[in-house]
Order: structure tokens, then sequence, then C-alpha cells
């Protein structure tokens, strides 16, 4: 695991956000001359899994389409690289609630919804 705050290849990894079973992801800065400094997620295949070649491919496979898509709801994809032989890809941030702390907001109006339909 990467000591937090620290350097990972040109990006600057400033917190951890999540983990799963299959990467993990964090927040993370581009900075460049002048003060220029991008703010972006970098998700990184999970250490446990770099070494396995199917789930590699199936990681390069995953932002080769991310990066093949333009939508308004798709998060733009700016990279596909490795570090120290760990595959990650550079996307952009989004600010903003995570989908866990939006359905825990609103649960109360869910079950009151739910309690509506089944009277």
């Amino acid at each position: 695991m990467a000591e937090l705050p620290g350097s990972f290849g040109k990006y600057f990894l400033c917190d951890k956000i999540a983990a799963g079973g299959m990467a993990e992801i964090y927040l993370a800065k581009l900075i460049g001359p002048g003060g220029f400094e991008k703010k972006l997620v970098i998700k990184k295949i999970s250490p446990e899994l770099a070494r396995e070649r199917p789930f590699v491919e199936m990681f390069v496979a995953e932002a080769k389409t991310l990066v093949s898509l333009s939508h308004g709801n798709i998060v733009p994809v700016y990279e596909l690289g490795v570090v120290d032989d760990t595959y990650f890809i550079a996307m952009e941030y989004v600010d903003g609630p995570t989908l866990s702390e939006l359905m825990a907001a609103l649960a109360p109006v869910l079950k009151k919804l739910v309690a509506y339909r089944d009277r």
C-alpha cells in the first residue's frame, strides 16, 4: 500500500477514497509548472490481483472501453498506465456525496414511499 500522501508516478496521491475486491481508489493531483494542479482519481489494481494476468487483461479492457465512451453521465478517463508493475486508470474527479451517502440520506424517504405503497 502507498504511504499517503505520496507520489505515484507523475501523480500525487492525497487520500484513499475506497477499496474493493478488485481495485483501490485514490484522490490524487497532477501537479505541473507555475502552480498548475488538476484534481483527479487514480484507480489502482489491487496488489493481490496485479500478478494475475487474466485480471490485468480485464482491467486494461475496462480502461479501453471507458475511454471509448463519451457521455455526460460517464466519468472521462485520462490515462491507463503502469507504475512499479501496478496498473492504474486516471480519471476525472467528481466532487459530491458517495452512493452510500446518498442512499443513507434517502432511506427515510424510501421507507415512507414503501409504507405508502404497501398500505
